[in-house]
């Protein structure tokens, strides 16, 4: 099954956007003197701007993914779909 193209599209766009944010233009919005707890908020809003882009980007990802109906095996590469198919199994085994 192919993924939307709403959701295509977020995950083109998603990391161009996260790109543009740490442009000069745009951090200088944020290099106030303002502080957050003892950190300059300059630091906590470069660091924020970063988790959001991975929270989302992983979000995108699992979306894709169930979109897709990706199972996560590759069968040009047996070792790896036997590693997955043992870590499975463990997983399940450990459930119980």
């Amino acid at each position: 099954m192919k993924p939307s193209k709403r959701i295509e599209d977020t995950a083109l766009i998603l990391p161009v956007c996260g790109t543009v944010l740490f442009l000069p233009p745009y951090i200088q919005i944020f290099d106030q003197e303002l502080e957050i707890a003892g950190i300059p908020f300059l630091y906590v809003a470069l660091f924020s701007i970063w988790v959001i882009g991975i929270l989302l980007t992983a979000i995108v990802s699992r979306r894709l993914s169930r979109e897709s109906g990706a199972t996560g095996m590759d069968p040009e590469i047996p070792a790896q779909n036997e590693l997955i198919h043992t870590a499975k199994q463990l997983r399940e085994a450990t459930r119980d």
